[in-house]
């Protein structure tokens, strides 16, 4: 190439490109939770990136839908791309009215136009499961349970699911005086308590509420982390049921082998307006300030804004390229598998029909193959490409193979090699392993 550069490369910032050993890493972890998930039975939907504008609006709060990425296009509609997985699926619900119960998952990306920061982003993968048409505590317990074998799965076990309900959260602000018509917004900053800290936070829910002192009591409140037992006593009729429903579904999860990783948490509050009952968030232990990797809640009122039943549903998010991130960041990510298990190496141009008869016995045989592109280049370069590549045997093929009906198999994980006839290529690679 030559000449002046006319267009400078360069990314939206918020945005990333995937090269091939990162996507590799993802794909594993989305198809490792897809697999756990199928086995609770659940099964793969898919909605578009694009919604109209007025089935994402209303849904997340004034300060959600500031981050919608909304824009009229070329017929005139005002669309968005979508905030999240979950109002899509009220969508469908409302739309193609599945039998219930309806247990899906979907994996995608969706788009929000905040800030980044260290592990958020302005596009980014989610892999969610949800339960509609269910009531808790038994559908509640098992997406958290499936939820958490998700995780083992993918090889995630030093983490917390902190779990709290929304109706008992209501109840405590109800004791300290704050009504209806400020809860969402006094929850909405509760929410923000460990980013921003317990001055910002007490600060913000004095404006709602006009009482320093009290805005100070419950904050500092729910900073301190109390046990469920220590709340009874300040909850009204409707927040002790909220209690028990909790502590029955953390019973059913521990009957599950799985309550060593769920506690409650006062301060778990949930920033979107369509949560009804329990919320959750989760930590990874040794990096408690990444932020959440699995997250979400009941929300029995939100399919109802597109019918006329109300329909009970709960669900669940892994915020997929989060947890690539973090698990980048620890250490402890899996590399990719190879691109390919096989690498023909042709010698010279006299023998490319011969490698291309090569990879195509081999990939009958169930392997992934390709013909080194090129054949110029020594066998040292050649051999050197492969080893970066993480390819696990390389075929040499050259006249003198060609005139033998043979061809070189050499193992690149202990760099020993053997000529073998065409016929035992697929015995001299080992069987296929998959």
């Amino acid at each position: 190439m030559s000449g002046s550069i006319r267009i400078k490369p360069r990314l939206l910032k918020g945005f990333r490109d995937y090269m091939p050993q990162e996507l590799a890493s993802r794909s594993r972890i989305i198809k490792q939770a897809a697999q756990a998930f199928e086995s609770f039975g659940f099964r793969a939907l898919e909605t578009p990136a694009l919604e109209y504008s007025e089935v994402l609006m209303g849904k997340y709060g004034t300060e959600g839908e500031k981050l919608l990425y909304r824009f009229r296009d070329n017929g005139d509609r005002d669309i968005s791309l979508r905030y999240d997985l979950t109002v899509p699926l009220a969508r469908v619900v409302a739309l193609h009215r599945p039998n219930l119960p309806f247990k899906r998952y979907q994996a995608g990306p969706v788009w929000r136009a905040e800030k980044p920061a260290r592990g958020r982003f302005r596009e980014f993968m989610q892999f969610d499961i949800d339960i509609v048409g269910a009531q808790a505590p038994v559908a509640d317990a098992e997406i958290l349970i499936a939820g958490i074998s998700a995780l083992r799965t993918i090889g995630v076990t030093d983490f917390r699911v902190i779990l709290n309900h929304r109706g008992l959260l209501n109840a405590v602000l109800r004791s300290f005086g704050v009504r209806d018509a400020a809860q969402e917004e006094v929850i909405r900053a509760l929410d923000k308590i460990e980013k921003a800290g317990f001055d910002a936070v007490r600060d913000m829910v004095a404006g709602e509420i006009g009482d320093a002192d009290r805005a100070g009591e419950l904050t500092r409140l729910v900073e301190t982390q109390p046990g469920l037992e220590e709340l009874m006593d300040r909850l009204d009729e409707d927040g002790r049921a909220a209690a028990n429903e909790l502590g029955r579904i953390m019973s059913l999860c521990k009957a599950a082998g799985m309550g060593d990783y769920i506690k409650f948490g006062l301060s778990i509050a949930r920033g979107l307006d369509y949560y009804t009952g329990i919320v959750f968030e989760t930590q990874l232990t040794n990096l408690p300030q990444f932020g959440s990797v699995m997250s979400g809640g009941r929300y029995d009122g939100l399919i109802g804004m597109f019918m006329n039943d109300a329909v009970p549903a709960v669900g669940i998010s892994i915020g997929i390229d989060r947890l690539v991130a973090a698990l980048g960041e620890l250490g402890v990510l899996n590399a990719g598998q190879a691109a390919v298990d096989v690498e023909v190496l042709a010698m010279d141009e006299d023998v490319l029909e011969p490698a291309f008869a090569i990879a195509a016995i081999a990939r009958e045989a169930g392997y992934s193959c390709e013909v080194y592109p090129g054949f110029r280049r020594k066998l040292r370069a050649q051999l050197t490409y492969a080893a970066k590549r993480g390819i696990k045997y390389c075929v040499i093929i050259g006249p003198d193979e060609v005139k033998a009906g043979t061809a070189v198999v050499r193992d690149m994980n202990n760099s020993s090699q053997q000529t073998v006839k065409l016929e035992d290529l697929s015995v001299a690679l080992g069987g296929n392993d998959g």
